[in-house]
């Protein structure tokens, strides 16, 4: 059942959206990649704003400063939650990989920030060791607040902190990097899975990313009972890497749904 802050949160970005969409259909394609490219230089403009929440977070959770007031500031469910703390303690080392914060500000300042096509939100993955990478969600209101945290195998930390069952999955938008131009989906993490469909490059699909393995799955939807199977990470290629045409599609239909 939807969480009452779920449901204000999925209304506000259904309506914002209807009101991006009623005025996309009045501007013509130029003034409309116009606006996707003024954007993505505004995005760029404020990495550091964004990536100033993130640090906070790191100062406020795995510095032992337990302000709950500090917190709900930068993390959404800080704000219903006051025993939170006792919950994201347990966790700091598997966020922090143990660093120092002079060490884990330079890896949040070196992160590359990505919209994902998403017309209200960022995600940042901040890679703590070789082998973990912490995403964090964020909105795109001022002020910004991260609205999930998801774990190095992509699961939502949000979910395990409230319990909830199944928990949710980070799903990433990506495309086929072949110079075959397709790749093969297969029905379980090996090379010799049996192939079950193929993916092409004239299209997007979407990828849970799991620091825990090679083997990513993937669908065609943004939905965990439309996994279709296992690719390569090798050949996903990231939507900040994607061609121009193809980010906009993603956009567009990421406005429409």
């Amino acid at each position: 059942m939807m969480k009452e802050y779920d449901i204000l949160k999925k209304f506000k970005k259904q309506l914002l959206s209807a009101t991006a969409i009623i005025c996309f259909c009045f501007i013509s394609p130029a003034r409309a990649q116009s606006t996707v490219n003024a954007h993505e230089r505004w995005l760029k403009q404020q990495e550091h704003y964004y990536k100033s929440f993130i640090k906070k977070f790191y100062v406020i959770v795995c510095a032992s400063r337990t302000d709950i007031g500090l917190l709900k500031e930068v993390f959404w469910d800080a704000q219903r939650d006051t025993n939170i703390f006792g919950k994201l303690k347990s966790f700091c080392t598997e966020l922090s990989a143990g660093l120092p914060e002079k060490k884990l500000f330079q890896l949040i300042d070196s992160a590359k920030v990505s919209e994902e096509g998403l017309e209200f939100g960022l995600i940042i993955p901040v890679n703590v060791s070789a082998t973990n990478t912490i995403y964090f969600e964020l909105s795109c209101d001022s002020p910004s607040i991260i609205e999930y945290i998801w774990l190095n195998d992509g699961t939502s930390l949000n979910s395990i902190i409230n319990n909830n069952v199944p928990h949710e999955k980070l799903f990433l938008v990506g495309s086929v990097n072949d110079k075959d131009g397709y790749v093969n989906i297969r029905n379980g993490p090996s090379s010799t899975a049996k192939v079950t469909g193929t993916l092409t490059d004239r299209d997007y699909f979407y990828y849970i990313p799991n620091g825990n393995t090679d083997w990513w799955q993937v669908a065609r939807t943004e939905n965990l009972k439309a996994l279709t199977g296992y690719v390569h990470k090798s050949r996903i290629l990231r939507f900040n890497d994607m061609s121009r045409s193809l980010k906009n599609k993603v956009r567009r239909d990421r406005r429409e749904h």
